[in-house]
């Protein structure tokens, strides 16, 4: 019993080390997004929406890529457990390959993404500024893709302290950029949304340098042959796409059906638009350092299935649950007891005398959004989980149908039934919860268990399982 304790200590310590730089990291990139938002938030709650939907979209266009993509994290864990260190900086290739590829597919977006804007009747202020904070943010998306290549490799072999420090930098470099450009300081002309654009790229611009010199070290040359495998293998692509296809497909079609809903709440007029952007922005806070959690629960289920632990496999995604829990009851407890602060932050006293209609709706809607903190933060680490092992497509089928299913009652919620703001939301924070609840079921029944990525073969068994 007490073998079996210390075991469980050292496997959650072993999580924490690795997932506490990553969690660290993804709260770098969510300050980055608040504090834009904030900052624009002191222009017009336009700007503010407009930087909302713009960047969404944004991430609406490369998100397809940047699934597949961020399969090179789950390959290097499973190749490192493996112990064929060669293959995970060939892994890597093959993602940076696709970055490349991928690049011109994703500018065709452009056009596209200002049609969304059009037909969705935004205020005519907040459109244009859309389309100008999209139009510059879309021309960095290879940035952001090949950054993600790399970041595979150092997560996947535990060592996620390196994106950590490379997105710290990142982000202590852009927030005063953005403040610059936004406001037009230091001799700089004020550029408004276009300058929050400019300043991200330039944050992201500064952690791709430093995760491409880091990864280009002389040690890591020799161990992973890194100059040699910067090439084209057929193998290690076709097993990056077999895998890494339904990750890219999941989060392109769930990130299609959140903006269809974003959209449509942003339809309602620039003050709900408003309240929407501020809920959104706090849901930030509680989901992205989990996403970190969750890349860190995808690399030790994945260095473990190589290895052939399964049991320990199982447990990792557990503890990963458990240490979201906690967090969890902290941001709660911030959406419960502190919300008049929290909308403060963005909403200054005189625009609440203004228009009260924001504040007062963006505390209710942040309050509801605390009934399904836990549930996302647990579908992070389970469906993280799968992915380690391999069982993406299961991941992918769940998560569309729900995402969809939701996304439908919501749009004909607004648009077909024309209910209230708060109505439609409701029916929004069905989904997290829905979405936790078969994941986990999947996860109980243990199909991944059978999963070999390392062997495609024994891969083609089991990838293809029902729903649960």
């Amino acid at each position: 019993m007490l073998r079996k304790f210390s075991s469980h200590i050292t496997g959650t310590r072993k999580l924490l080390a690795m997932a506490l730089p990553m969690i660290v990291s993804q709260a770098s990139m969510t300050i980055m997004m608040f504090t834009d938002r904030v900052f624009l938030a002191r222009i017009g709650e336009q700007h503010m929406s407009a930087a909302m939907i713009g960047g969404l979209t944004v991430f609406l266009a490369m998100t397809f890529w940047y699934g597949i993509i961020g399969y090179v994290n789950a390959l290097v864990a499973q190749h490192y457990g493996a112990k064929k260190y060669k293959d995970c900086s060939l892994a890597v290739s093959q993602g940076a390959i696709l970055a490349v590829l991928a690049y011109p597919i994703i500018l065709l977006c452009i056009p596209v993404g200002k049609w969304l804007f059009s037909i969705s009747h935004h205020d005519p202020l907040q459109f244009q500024l859309e389309c100008t904070y999209f139009s510059i943010l879309v021309f960095s998306s290879i940035i952001w893709l090949l950054k993600t290549a790399l970041i595979g490799f150092f997560v996947g072999r535990g060592k996620s302290q390196t994106v950590m420090v490379a997105d710290v930098i990142g982000m202590i470099i852009n927030v005063p950029c953005n403040y610059i450009l936004i406001f037009g300081k230091l001799g700089v002309p004020a550029l408004g949304v276009a300058g929050a654009a400019y300043g991200s790229i330039i944050g992201a611009v500064v952690t791709l340098t430093i995760l491409a010199c880091s990864y280009l070290r002389k040690r890591y040359r020799k161990k992973y042959d890194i100059i040699g495998n910067m090439r084209f293998d057929m193998k290690m692509f076709k097993k990056l796409i077999r895998f890494g296809f339904p990750a890219g497909a999941e989060f392109f079609l769930i990130i299609a059906a959140f903006n269809a809903i974003m959209q449509q709440f942003h339809s309602y007029g620039s003050d709900v638009a408003a309240a929407v952007t501020i809920t959104t922005s706090w849901d930030l806070i509680a989901f992205l350092p989990m996403y970190g959690l969750a890349i860190a629960v995808t690399s030790i289920v994945g260095q473990n299935m190589g290895a052939g632990n399964i049991e320990e496999a199982k447990l990792s995604a557990y503890r990963g649950v458990f240490v979201a829990l906690i967090y969890d009851i902290i941001m709660v407890s911030l959406f419960l007891f502190a919300t008049k602060y929290l909308v403060a932050i963005f909403v200054t006293a005189e625009e609440a005398a203004a228009k009260p209609i924001i504040p007062t709706m963006a505390t209710t809607m942040i309050r509801m959004a605390a009934l399904y903190v836990f549930f996302e933060s647990a579908y992070l680490c389970i469906a993280g989980a799968l992915r380690g092992a391999g069982d993406t497509r299961s991941v992918m089928r769940i998560t569309v149908i729900s995402h969809w299913f939701f996304s439908v009652l919501v749009v004909a919620l607004i648009t077909v039934f024309h209910t209230t703001p708060i109505v439609a939301w409701a029916g929004f924070i069905a989904l997290p919860i829905t979405t936790a609840i078969f994941v986990f079921a999947r996860f109980k029944k243990g199909h991944w268990k059978k999963i070999k990525v390392v062997d495609p073969d024994a891969a083609l068994v089991t990838t293809e399982s029902p729903l649960p």
